[in-house]
């Protein structure tokens, strides 16, 4: 606590940084201010100064973060950086952010706030270090609803694989996962993401279409193609992405994988990469990391009080997520670690991605999955 807040410029902001932490890892149910001054002090009179902190307090939230993501990589064996979003369902429309978004879960439109998130990942725990928060043209040009939740004016409009670029720009040589099951737009982000030298793969929908490469075919959903290479369990195709809204078809070539997983069921999923060298396994692999990413974003929820913020600031929702953020490292690390680690997912860092204007090498698919 000293190291991630001890930047904090007065006692009573680390004072109450601590009562806060406390409190969310200690209140049962909804963490309310109310219910964290409880947990925490034994008595409910500080739910108004934790409100303040959180709230209204001036305190610069990019520090802790940065603090975080250090300490979480020096404790934890890091083997990729995964990029998914949390939808904050919101009962009014004042709170910063607040829109219809849809909710793939329920599969319908919600009012919430979505957040991009950035989580350090093992392949057997995740914790998140750093957010973004999604806000459109109507939140940013109204200068009255800007002024009512303290919108800075670096606040401008972003679209979620925007933030998901800023949050990535420090990978290095880590692969970055993305859940783009409900992404806008996958064409930019690949291509920006091969152009620095990073390997991704992102997780997508049947919704996401494509364009098969080398074939007559125009626009398609991944699930209508009309060609795969490989079997009933593993099936691979090169693809170029279409640009949403646009209809434009992107200029990276990826590698489309279609994974049925063994058992009752048989769930499918879709997942593209800008690798030429990644077999299944090390797709299955990397997706352990976009798993356990979802786990701690239902941890985060059921545990840590991610959608009970009260506020509706932009300063604020940035704190609570900070702090949220903060008591789930806290409790991951605590637990020492998971069973099997360091994980042993394939390394695909070490295999540059293929440049935009060529296509991968291609590779024999059904080999790649007997092999598996």
């Amino acid at each position: 606590m000293e190291d991630l807040f001890g930047h904090l410029p007065r006692s009573d902001q680390r004072h109450w940084a601590q009562v806060y932490i406390r409190g969310l890892l200690t209140a049962q149910g909804r963490k309310s201010p109310r219910n964290l001054a409880l947990a925490a002090t034994g008595s409910p009179d500080a739910a108004h100064a934790l409100h303040q902190f959180v709230g209204n307090s001036p305190w610069d939230w990019a520090p802790v973060r940065e603090r975080l993501a250090r300490r979480v990589a020096e404790r934890l064996p890091v083997r990729a950086q995964v990029l998914a979003a949390a939808l904050i369902p919101k009962r009014g429309s004042h709170s910063v952010g607040v829109g219809a978004h849809f909710d793939p879960a329920g599969g319908r439109a919600v009012k919430a706030q979505v957040g991009v998130g950035l989580f350090l990942s093992t392949g057997r725990r995740a914790v998140p270090v750093d957010w973004r928060l999604v806000l459109d043209e109507e939140w940013c040009a109204d200068p009255v609803r800007r002024r009512r939740v303290r919108l800075p004016e670096s606040a401008v409009p972003c679209q979620a694989w925007q933030h998901a670029l800023t949050l990535a720009s420090g990978a290095g040589p880590l692969p970055v996962v993305a859940d783009a099951r409900c992404a806008e737009d996958l064409a930019p982000l690949a291509a920006e993401l091969t152009r620095r030298g990073t390997v991704f793969l992102a997780e997508t929908g049947t919704w996401q279409r494509v364009v098969p490469v080398g074939g007559p075919a125009g626009p398609v959903r991944v699930d209508e193609l009309p060609s795969y290479d490989g079997d009933d369990v593993v099936r691979t195709a090169l693809v170029r992405p279409v640009e949403a809204g646009s209809g434009a078809v992107g200029a990276q070539v990826l590698r489309l994988w279609r994974l049925r997983a063994p058992g009752p069921g048989r769930t499918v999923r879709w997942a593209v990469t800008n690798s030429r060298h990644l077999a299944a396994g090390g797709v299955r692999g990397l997706l352990r990391h976009a798993d356990a990413a979802q786990a701690s974003l239902a941890a985060l929820n059921a545990e840590f009080g991610l959608s009970d913020f009260e506020g509706r600031s932009y300063p604020g929702w940035h704190h609570h997520m900070t702090l949220t953020s903060v008591a789930h490292a806290l409790a991951t690390l605590r637990r020492g670690p998971a069973a099997g680690e360091p994980d042993p997912t394939p390394e695909p860092s070490t295999n540059p991605p293929a440049p935009a204007s060529v296509p991968p090498t291609p590779r024999c698919p059904g080999a790649l999955a007997r092999g598996a």
